[in-house]
Formats: structure tokens, sequence, C-alpha cells
């Protein structure tokens, strides 16, 4: 967790947190200035504010550590949410993205979460989901690990019995 940036948010927001999927809270606007580098810009009543978010690598906590991952769990659902719905936001503006691609930069990112992203935009949108979602929650870097495999098998199942960007529609339908 990041002390620093929940103290940000608190003072921005009145009190409330921010880190989860929604990236707008009471009239607070996060906006990723710049994934591959981490800054974002809270855009509030008042004067914004610009901060960039620690490394991956440095947000890591004790985590869940639960035997297995359930989508509907409360432990995991802010986790699976991020990566998800990061992959859907980037897939709203780039609607050329396939489901293998979408497949092979989940696999690159749950062998090392923390790697380079500089010339992987999807990977790099899903990471900064990642940095804003442990800046105020405790997942350790197995929990990543895992929910990225829990995605990846999705990914798979979806892509073999429907198509390119079967998996794609199903987040667009399912997710918020």
């Amino acid at each position: 967790m990041d002390q620093e940036w929940l103290d940000l948010i608190k003072a921005k927001t009145g009190g409330g947190t921010a880190g989860g999927q929604d990236r707008q809270t009471a009239d607070v606007q996060i906006v990723f200035a710049d994934p591959v580098a981490g800054r974002i810009e809270i855009v509030s009543p008042g004067e914004p504010a610009a901060y960039t978010l620690k490394p991956l690598a440095g947000l890591y906590g004790r985590g869940v550590n639960a035997e297995t991952i359930d989508p509907q769990s409360d432990d995991y659902l802010p986790l699976l949410l991020a990566i998800e719905g990061s992959i859907l936001h980037y897939f709203s503006a780039h609607a050329d993205l396939t489901d293998s691609q979408v497949l092979s930069m989940l696999e690159r990112l749950a062998m090392k979460p923390e790697m380079s992203v500089e010339k992987d935009p999807p990977a790099a949108e899903v990471q900064m989901s990642l940095r804003l979602l442990l800046s105020a929650h405790d997942y350790s870097r197995w929990d990543v690990q895992r929910a990225l495999r829990k995605i990846i098998k999705s990914v798979q199942r979806h892509a073999r019995d429907a198509g390119p960007r079967s998996y794609l529609r199903f987040i667009r339908a399912h997710l918020p």
C-alpha cells in the first residue's frame, strides 16, 4: 500500500478512498496521464493534483493468500475487476485487439507482473490498474499472479469456444 496516495485521495474526496475498478469517487476523477511511468492526474473541485504511483514491486502486501481464487469472493473481486476492467478499457479504444493478444500479454504479466511495459500498451494499462489498486489494497505478488492466471484460463476457454474476440465480447457484456 501507499500511504501518501491514500492521504492524497482522502484529502481530495473528503475521506473516501479509491483504488478499485471505479476510477471516479464522488466528484474526483482519476486520469491515467502516463501508464508506463505511473503518472496520474486527480481532477476534482478545487485544485487538480498530479501523482506518480509507486512501482508495482513496491506495492505488494501480505495478501489474501486463500487456497483458491473465487471470482465471486469479496477478497479477490477487486483484483479481478481491476485486471479485466483495464483490458476492457483498452479494448474500447483499440477495437483491433484480439483474445490471442490479450492472452499473450497476460501470460507475460503472470510470469513477472512488474515487467517493463514500455513497448506493450495493453500490458501498461493492466499494470497501471494494478498499481492503482495495490496502492489502496493489500494483495501479494502471489495473489496478483494467481488472478492473472485465473483470467488466462477464462480467455483460453472463451477463445476456444467462440472465436478471436469472444473473451473481449464476454467482458464487454458482463463488466460495468
